[in-house]
């Protein structure tokens, strides 16, 4: 999980697959949430074929943790379907940033997920 660094803006990208083929979100009503250690948040996504994208913008960012970002889906059918993936962890010190890969430092603040 990258650890990013609060008050910096975050370009948050999901792509949905369905049994590993692309979804294609057309034409269906996708709510994104953005769920914190204490609050869970509606945010408004760019919605492209099976990806979905957002800004976190640094100034509505209060508390430091691990963010989870959740992706309801109501397609004609009424059929819902909802799923959620850990996002990111935000952190008080610039000392505390990088991520499970090894990283040292982050230039592009994109966080790219897939369910």
């Amino acid at each position: 999980m990258k650890r990013i660094r609060i008050g910096n803006n975050i370009n948050v990208s999901i792509s949905i697959y369905n049994n590993g083929m692309a979804y294609d979100l057309t034409g269906k009503t996708v709510k994104t949430y953005l769920i914190s250690p204490v609050s869970k948040s509606e945010v408004v996504p760019s919605i492209n074929s099976n990806n979905i994208s957002f800004i976190f913008s640094g100034s509505d960012q209060k508390i430091c943790g691990k963010y989870n970002v959740a992706v309801e889906i109501l397609s004609g059918s009424n059929k819902n379907t909802v799923d959620s993936i850990d996002g990111f962890k935000l952190v008080d010190r610039t000392c505390k940033i990088g991520g499970e890969n090894g990283e040292l430092n982050i230039e592009s603040l994109v966080v790219s997920l897939e369910i």
